[in-house]
């Protein structure tokens, strides 16, 4: 997918197209660890690893940045972030006030007749790689899930705000998918049963419970991974 990266501008629409690589590709290595913590990702490098011209780069990082993937530096080097228990804390304390917020419009929403189709077939995908213990597809379809609830609850100001907390969660969940991964289906059952079932303050508790369960279980396992640094 890439071009010279000597040679020639790109169109914007190649621009766009090869920032979204760059982007998707550094956020899964960092996710999945081939890049490590405090590791620098300089824009030479990128640009010979993806065969890219540097100007994809400099769109990539700063979204990566936002994401809290990585920290950029002067001289247009990154580097991959760590995580800290108080980062992962101030993360559960927003989760714990939006997601509750969310499931509950997103079943007021069904109660007044909107379709829950696309939560509920999310949930059965998920539940598919369970049972094949596909933990990295899991994640990503746990991912799908609580989209799939953002999107049922249609609100474009809640959306916004929920947004660019998106990634953190998503690193987060690398972290942790292996962690008991029924008893998070059985959360993420339950709380669809209530959204589908037009319950708001069932789907608002039972969201909130799930996000603190999810607290307990992320601080668990985070000292053993790599990407760790105590404050």
């Amino acid at each position: 997918m890439g071009v010279d990266n000597e040679g020639g501008a790109e169109t914007n629409d190649e621009s766009k197209a090869l920032s979204q690589f760059v982007y998707e590709r550094l956020r899964e290595g960092i996710i999945s660890g081939r890049y490590a913590a405090g590791e620098p990702l300089r824009e030479r490098d990128i640009a010979s690893e993806f065969n890219v011209s540097r100007i994809p780069i400099r769109t990539a990082l700063p979204r990566l940045e936002v994401g809290g993937f990585v920290r950029v530096l002067p001289r247009r080097t990154a580097v991959v972030t760590h995580i800290t228990s108080r980062e992962v804390g101030e993360l559960y304390d927003l989760r714990a006030v939006l997601e509750p917020l969310i499931a509950r419009t997103a079943a007021e929403r069904v109660s007044n007749g909107a379709d829950s189709d696309d939560v509920e077939r999310a949930l059965a995908a998920a539940a598919e790689a369970l049972h094949r213990s596909d933990f990295a597809e899991l994640d990503r379809l746990n991912t799908a899930l609580h989209a799939s609830i953002v999107e049922l609850a249609d609100t474009r100001l809640l959306n916004k705000t929920f947004a660019p907390l998106q990634d953190r969660i998503d690193r987060l969940s690398g972290v942790t998918i292996a962690s008991d991964p029924v008893t998070r289906h059985s959360e993420h059952a339950a709380l669809v049963d209530a959204i589908v079932s037009g319950h708001a303050e069932l789907a608002a508790a039972t969201a909130y419970t799930h996000t603190e369960r999810g607290r307990s279980r992320t601080l668990a396992v985070l000292p053993e991974h790599p990407h760790y640094a105590a404050e």
